[in-house]
């Protein structure tokens, strides 16, 4: 057993117990107010802001010890990438601590550590840190989809089967989403741990259609396709046609037990929620805005609000405070990971692969097919950049 630990996993092991607690804690604390026929959730969760806070400084101090501990081990092209994005960092931290509070630039969604994001990915160059994060996720699956079912259950049992606005519970599934999605292709070579992948994935698809999300709906559908159909060991064709089936069983089973559920989703079919935000958007602000930036203070008149400062489309609304630097190294270093090269073993396969399939998931949800998951330097936000930090590490190194 061993007894003594480095200070980066240290550093880790607690920025993975203050994000988690203050994601649950921020999303399970809290009131239901009645608006028009249902109710939205107002968070009252202080001691989550506090742990979010708290694990932002860690992930800080963690990302820059890994900076100077493994920049000299990226390729040249992400090395430069890497540094850019710091020195950009600074920049406009120092602009923004001009214009707004302390805890805003740093604490809160608008944060300019959101370009620090790629760099986030030299946390995957470190192995401790890496089995630190592999060996949890089965525990953090499990803790995400009871604290989900609670929350939705608890509603349910005050309220009825009603379809709230800002669901709290939306926000743990995100997280959730995240941890399952890595775990899945990371661990489905492990047959000890198949039954907990397949336990988890009906979980989660069900959980989708609670949230009432046709993105997640979708995402979840197309997860647990590919690990049947992808995945497994049987023949193709009959793996394809397992992962048909089981997705239509998994949906009539749905719509069997929680008709309300489906019927409403269903019911809305292909109606556009997303198209308004651009038409409004553009008739206020031009190209140019989302190419060099307007700050941290950047804002819009959408929906009577006159200082709307969100967006959807995650990588929108990146560009509009803080211009397209921080997309383009976002999206270079999870380009890096669909590049060929040589695979040194199996296990840089598995990794390299999860990559590829989790960055394509990511992308889609930051480029406005899924609610609630936005790009920050926060829980989702990190693990995937350590996967494609890990990627990145096998494909240079194999596992030296």
């Amino acid at each position: 057993m061993r007894t003594k630990y480095t200070i980066n996993e240290l550093l880790f092991e607690i920025y993975l117990i203050c994000v988690i607690l203050g994601s649950l804690l921020r999303n399970m604390l809290g009131e239901w107010e009645p608006i028009y026929d249902t109710y939205r959730f107002v968070s009252k969760g202080r001691w989550g802001t506090f742990f979010l806070s708290f694990s932002s400084i860690i992930i800080l101090v963690l990302i820059f010890r890994c900076f100077i501990q493994y920049i000299k081990k990226v390729h040249v092209g992400i090395r430069i990438l890497i540094i850019s994005s710091i020195l950009y960092y600074l920049i406009w931290t120092v602009l923004a601590l001009d214009k707004a509070p302390a805890q805003s630039v740093f604490f809160e969604s608008i944060s300019t550590s959101v370009i620090l994001l790629p760099v986030a990915a030299l946390l995957g160059f470190d192995d401790n840190i890496w089995n630190i994060l592999e060996n949890k996720l089965p525990y953090i699956n499990i803790l995400f989809c009871c604290c989900f079912y609670i929350a939705v259950f608890s509603f349910w049992a005050n309220y009825g089967i009603k379809w709230p606005m800002n669901a709290s519970y939306k926000g743990i599934f995100s997280c959730w989403f995240t941890s399952a999605c890595i775990m899945t292709f990371l661990d489905f070579p492990q047959k000890d741990k198949r039954k907990l992948i397949y336990c988890n994935l009906l979980l989660i698809i069900a959980a989708a259609f609670i949230t009432q999300s046709r993105a997640w709906v979708l995402q979840t559908l197309i997860l647990l396709f590919i690990f049947v159909a992808v995945l497994g060991d049987r023949n193709r064709s009959v793996k394809i046609l397992m992962g048909f089936l089981l997705i239509i069983i998994t949906v009539l089973g749905v719509s069997y037990i929680f008709p309300e559920i489906t019927g409403n989703l269903f019911n809305r079919g292909m109606e556009d929620t997303r198209s308004g935000q651009y038409v409004i958007f553009f008739a206020q602000h031009s190209w140019e805005d989302l190419i060099f930036g307007l700050g941290i203070n950047a804002s819009y008149s959408y929906l009577g609000n006159k200082n709307y400062t969100y967006f959807d489309n995650q990588f929108m609304f990146v560009m509009f405070h803080y211009g397209i630097f921080p997309v383009i190294a976002w999206l270079c270093a999870y380009a890096s990971t669909l590049k060929g090269s040589k695979i040194y073993n199996e296990q840089s396969r598995i990794v390299i692969r999860a990559a590829k399939f989790v960055g394509f998931f990511v992308l889609l949800a930051y480029m406005g097919v899924s609610t609630y998951y936005q790009i920050e330097l926060g829980y989702s936000g990190v693990i995937v950049m350590m996967l494609v930090g890990k990627a990145l590490r096998e494909k240079y190194y194999g596992r030296s």
